[in-house]
């Protein structure tokens, strides 16, 4: 009697791809200092949107601060089904307890195939790429605001060409508006983004007024959700008083000269 062959099972590359809203990858790699002693920087990512969810740094690390790492990166019901990892010795049975409590499973790469774990790994290196690489790291509180700056810029920021050349933090297609460029680590990176200009003219002078720094923005954004009008006196800059038959006139933004914004 012919044995049946029983159906093949879904390769590596296949699972992640079926389960990476569900799938998260952590993993340390070695930053060294002005000094040459050695730091050790430990990230998460999520598979689906190719967010950093957690980046710390520390001197020693240990199993009990890996543990408490994931702790604090998955809190309530934000953790995930199943968590990436190598066979590093500091994963020791602290970790996956702490792991196993949090409802996630564990899913430890083969030996020696750091390419199972390349999400991790590719993130690793765009961080050695584009920030450690370029910038000396002074001790542990300085690589520690470096890396939460790059983060920063890496989640709500930079560009991803899996993600349709969007971040991992969806942000809105800005049309309209002048371009300004703010540097980020010293210049090493920019964030270039439409800022909102208005413009009125009066009797023989021409006015114009454009909003350059973001702060202006975050005012007017709490201005436009204020739930509260009372607060609006105490919030006043600017006060102008016209009169009730004051003709206005609308223009829609295609009628306006092609350099009303400059």
């Amino acid at each position: 009697m012919v044995k049946r062959r029983a159906p093949p099972s879904q390769r590596w590359r296949t699972f992640l791809r079926n389960h990476a809203p569900d799938i998260a990858a952590m993993d340390l790699f070695v930053v060294p200092t002005l000094g040459f002693d050695l730091l050790y920087a430990f990230v998460i990512v999520r598979l689906d949107r190719r967010d950093l969810v957690w980046i710390n740094v520390t001197a020693h690390p240990t199993a009990e601060w890996v543990a408490r790492q994931i702790a604090e990166a998955f809190p309530w019901d934000e953790a995930p089904r199943y968590l990436i990892r190598d066979r590093d010795r500091i994963y020791g049975s602290v970790v996956t307890r702490r792991v196993r409590a949090m409802g996630i499973r564990d899913k430890p790469t083969a030996p020696a195939s750091p390419w199972q774990n390349g999400f991790a790994e590719r993130l690793i290196g765009s961080i050695r790429r584009e920030c450690v690489d370029h910038i000396i790291a002074l001790g542990e509180v300085h690589l520690r605001r470096i890396l939460k700056s790059y983060a920063d810029y890496y989640n709500g920021i930079r560009t991803h060409r899996s993600l349709n050349k969007d971040a991992p933090v969806t942000r809105l297609v800005q049309r309209a508006g002048v371009i300004r460029s703010r540097a980020i680590l010293g210049g090493l990176h920019h964030h270039y983004a439409r800022i909102w200009g208005f413009r009125y003219t009066q009797v023989r002078r021409d006015t114009r007024h454009v909003l350059q720094y973001l702060s202006c923005l975050c005012v007017l954004e709490k201005l436009v959700h204020m739930e509260n009008p009372t607060l609006l006196p105490a919030l006043m800059m600017v006060r102008y008083d016209a009169p009730d038959d004051l003709a206005v006139q609308s223009f829609a933004l295609n009628d306006l000269p092609a350099d009303w914004g400059r």
